[in-house]
C-alpha cells in the first residue's frame, strides 16, 4: 500500500473522529442555555482535526459538523432542511469560521514540521566548521558539540571515563561514543539509551522542552480535551445559574402606589367595558378589540368599527377575540366565527369566512412566523394560512396519532429566539415541527376551563406561560413547567393563581395581568409589586381583572380590563408623590382642598387646608394634624394661606381671619398675633 492513500485515509479518519467526539460532547449540552449557540462546542474539534490531520481534515470536519448540527440541533431536528433565515446565517458563519480556523492551524502545523529540518541543517553546518563549536540553551546547558569540540573535550576529560564507568551516570556508557559521554558530563544528565537514540538521532538546537509542548500530537490532543472540558464545565455553570433563576419560589408581593393610571372610561359608551386585545398600527393608532366591536383611539377620541349588514366592507363580527398587525402593516381581526383583514390605506375589510373543510373560528390568537406564514389558534385545531395565496392547512387532534396535537382547543402559538415553534392547547404545551406537522415535545397542562393562555420569552431566553394554573417557566432540560406562586390576598384568603396575560417591557420587567390586579415582576425576578383598584383613588386601576397588555412605541403600557375599559400608564414611576384625603386612612390629608404648602429646614412638609394644618414627616410617613381647638397655645384658624420660617427656626402661619400664628417647635405651642380695633374714647 502506497504512503499517499494511507495518509489520506488517516486525514479523513481524524476528521470523522474529531466530529464524533465534538458531537457527543455537544449533545450532552441539550437543554442548557448554550443551545442558543448550536456550534459553540464544535470549534475545539475542528482545531484538533486540523492540528492532527492538516487543513484537509479541518475542512472535512467543518462540513461534517455543519451537517450534524443541522440534523441534530437545529429545528426541525432529524432533518437537513433549514427554515429560518437566522439558522441559515448561523450555518454559513460557522463554515466560514471553520475555514478561517483551519488556515492558521495548518500554518502552525507546517512550521512545527519545518523546525527539525532546519535544526538538522544548522547542525550539519556547525559540524563542518574547523573550530570547536559548543551550543547551549537559555539555561546554559550544553545542547550541541561539533566533532572538533568533542575531540578537544575528550582529551581534557579522558581521566573522567572511570567515573562514568563506575556508575556516576544512570545508564551504562559505551567507549565507541565519546560524544555522548562528554555531552552527558557537561549537561549533567544521564547518557541516552538505545531507545532514546531512536527518538532523536540528530542533536537539536535550543530548548528541547518546547518540542514536547508544541510538536507532539498527544499534547495537542490533551489541550483540545482540556478545552472541551472547560467548555463543558462553563456550560454546566451557566445551566446551574439559569436553573437558579427559574427555581420555584414564593414571591413576597408588596402593594404598589407609585404608578398613576390614566383611565379611558367606558361609561360614556365610546368604549365597551370588556377589552380583550390591544395592538398599535404603523400610523400610531391604538386599536382595541372589545365585546362589542372594534375601536381605534387617536389620542383624543375613539372611532368605532362594527358590523353593518348593509356594508360588505364592514367588520364581519361583533365580539373581537384577537388582533394582529402583520409585516405589511395590515390589521387582522378575529371575531366570532370570522377572520377579517383591515387595509389602513383603503379603510376596508377583507373577509375570510369559516369553512368546515379548512378553517373555523373563532380565532383566539394570531402570529406570523419568520417565513411570513400566519398561524391561527382556534377551537377547531391549528391553522396555517398563507395570505398571498389564501391557502389554508389545518392540523387537528387525532386519537390514533401520538405525534399529533393533544387537543383541538388551541389557545396560542409562539416562535422563540431559536426558531422553535410552540403550540399551547388546553391539554399541553407542545413543540410543533412546521415542516412535517409533527409534535416533537410535549409538556402536560390539563387546563379545566377554556381560559386565556399567553406565551412570552424574556431577555434571558426563559420561556414563560400564563394560564389559569398561574405563572410558570418552561424548563427545557427537564421538559417540565416550574410554577411561580404569587402570594397575595384573594377570595377566601387563597393565593391568586390565574394569569391571563404576560408582557416583558424594554427594561426587562415582566408585567402580569391577573384576576387580582396587575403584577410587576422586576428584572431580577426576586421582587414583585401588585397594583389594584382603589375606589377612593381615581389614579389607580379601574378594575382588578386584566385581560390584555400592550406596550406602545413611546413606552406606555395599555391594560385592558374585564369590566372597566382601558388603563394607560408609564412603566417608570412618576417623580411626583400624590397626597390626598383617603377616608379611613390616618396617613392622608385631612381635606383635599389645599391652600398652602411649605417644606421647612428639617424636611417636614406643612400643608394647609380648610379643616386642619397638616404636618407630614416624609421619612416616617407620619401625619400630624393641628386644629383650631380654641384653647391657649392652639392654632387660631386652620385655613392657613401662607407659611414661612425665620432664622431662629420659628414657623409663621398666615390664616384666613385668624391672624398670624407663630409656632415654637420646642414647646409645640402657637402664639397668635391678631388685629385689634381701637375703641373710641367716650366723651367726658
Amino acid at each position: 500500500m502506497s504512503e499517499r492513500p494511507r495518509a489520506r485515509r488517516v486525514v479523513y479518519a481524524v476528521a470523522v473522529l474529531a466530529t464524533s467526539v465534538s458531537l457527543l460532547l455537544r449533545l450532552s449540552f441539550l437543554g442548557f442555555p448554550v443551545n442558543t449557540v448550536p456550534f459553540i462546542a464544535f470549534f475545539p474539534g475542528i482545531i484538533l482535526g486540523t492540528s492532527l490531520g492538516g487543513w484537509r481534515s479541518g475542512l472535512v470536519a467543518t462540513l461534517l459538523v455543519a451537517a450534524a448540527a443541522n440534523d441534530f440541533l437545529i429545528e426541525p431536528r432529524d432533518s437537513f432542511g433549514i427554515h429560518g433565515a437566522a439558522d441559515c446565517y448561523a450555518v454559513a458563519l460557522f463554515v466560514l469560521t471553520g475555514v478561517f480556523i483551519s488556515g492558521p492551524c495548518e500554518s502552525l502545523r507546517r512550521s512545527h514540521r519545518r523546525i527539525p529540518a532546519s535544526e538538522r541543517r544548522h547542525a550539519v553546518t556547525l559540524a563542518s566548521l574547523g573550530d570547536a563549536v559548543i551550543a547551549t540553551d537559555h539555561q546554559a546547558r550544553v545542547t550541541f558539540l561539533n566533532p572538533v569540540a568533542v575531540r578537544q573535550a575528550a582529551d581534557k576529560l579522558s581521566g573522567m571515563v572511570a567515573e562514568f564507568s563506575s556508575g556516576a551516570c544512570d545508564f551504562p556508557l559505551t567507549a565507541s561514543d565519546p560524544m555522548e559521554r562528554v555531552h552527558c558530563h557537561i549537561a549533567r544528565r544521564p547518557v541516552p539509551t538505545a531507545e532514546r537514540r531512536k527518538e532523536a538521532t540528530w542533536p537539536r538546537l535550543g530548548n528541547p522542552s518546547r518540542y514536547w509542548v508544541h510538536g507532539r500530537p498527544a499534547t495537542i490532543l490533551l489541550v483540545a480535551v482540556l478545552g472541551m472540558a472547560l467548555l463543558w464545565a462553563g456550560c454546566w455553570a451557566e445551566s446551574a445559574r439559569a436553573q437558579d433563576i427559574i427555581a420555584p419560589i414564593e414571591l413576597a408581593v408588596t402593594e404598589g402606589t407609585d404608578l398613576r393610571f390614566a383611565r379611558l372610561a367606558s361609561g360614556d359608551g365610546s368604549l365597551p367595558a370588556g377589552v380583550t386585545c390591544i395592538v398599535q398600527d404603523d400610523q400610531g393608532f391604538i386599536w382595541f378589540g372589545t365585546e362589542n366591536g372594534l375601536r381605534r383611539y387617536d389620542g383624543y377620541g375613539f372611532r368605532e368599527f362594527r358590523n353593518d349588514p348593509n356594508n360588505p366592507d364592514s367588520l364581519s363580527g361583533s365580539q373581537v377575540y384577537s388582533l394582529f398587525k402583520d409585516r405589511s402593516g395590515k390589521l387582522w381581526i378575529g371575531s366570532d366565527q370570522f377572520l377579517d383583514r383591515y387595509d389602513p390605506v383603503t379603510e376596508r375589510f377583507s373577509h375570510f369566512p369559516s369553512d368546515p373543510d379548512r378553517f373555523e373560528g373563532p380565532v383566539f390568537q394570531m402570529r406570523e412566523d419568520a417565513d411570513g406564514t400566519i398561524w391561527l389558534a382556534t377551537d377547531h385545531g391549528l391553522n396555517r394560512f398563507h395570505p398571498a395565496t389564501r391557502e389554508t392547512v389545518r392540523y387537528r387532534y387525532q386519537a390514533d396519532n401520538p405525534a399529533g396535537l393533544s387537543s383541538d382547543l388551541v389557545r396560542c402559538t409562539f416562535e422563540d429566539k431559536g426558531g422553535t415553534f410552540w403550540v399551547a392547547t388546553m391539554e399541553a404545551l407542545e413543540v410543533f415541527d412546521r415542516r412535517t406537522g409533527v409534535v416533537t415535545r410535549r409538556i402536560p397542562l390539563h387546563l379545566k376551563h377554556r381560559s386565556l393562555l399567553s406565551l412570552a420569552e424574556d431577555h434571558r431566553g426563559t420561556l414563560w406561560i400564563a394560564s389559569e394554573n398561574g405563572l410558570a417557566a418552561v424548563d427545557r432540560a427537564k421538559n417540565q413547567l416550574v410554577y411561580w406562586p404569587l402570594a397575595g390576598s384573594a377570595p377566601n384568603n387563597q393565593t391568586s393563581s390565574a394569569v391571563f396575560t404576560i408582557h416583558e417591557d424594554a427594561d426587562g420587567t415582566l408585567w402580569l395581568g391577573t384576576a387580582q390586579g396587575l403584577y410587576k415582576l422586576h428584572r431580577d425576578r426576586r421582587r414583585c409589586v401588585r397594583y389594584r383598584n382603589d375606589p377612593s383613588n381615581l389614579h389607580s386601576l379601574s378594575h382588578d381583572t386584566i385581560w390584555c397588555l400592550r406596550e406602545d412605541a413611546e413606552g406606555n403600557i395599555w391594560a385592558g380590563t374585564y369590566g372597566a375599559g382601558v388603563n394607560r400608564f408609564t412603566r417608570r414611576p412618576s417623580p411626583f408623590q400624590n397626597h390626598r384625603h383617603e377616608p379611613g386612612k390616618p396617613r392622608s390629608l385631612d381635606r383635599d382642598w389645599v391652600t398652602s404648602v411649605f417644606l421647612d429646614s428639617r424636611g417636614i412638609l406643612w400643608v394647609g387646608n380648610v379643616g386642619a394644618l397638616n404636618r407630614i414627616d416624609r421619612k416616617t410617613g407620619e401625619f400630624t394634624f393641628f386644629r383650631a381647638a380654641g384653647g391657649p397655645g392652639d392654632l387660631s384658624n386652620p385655613a392657613v394661606r401662607a407659611i414661612e420660617e425665620d432664622r431662629k427656626g420659628y414657623l409663621w402661619f398666615g390664616t384666613w381671619g385668624g391672624g398670624l400664628n407663630r409656632f415654637d417647635r420646642q414647646t409645640g405651642r402657637f402664639k397668635v398675633y391678631s388685629h385689634q380695633k381701637k375703641r373710641a374714647r367716650q366723651p367726658e
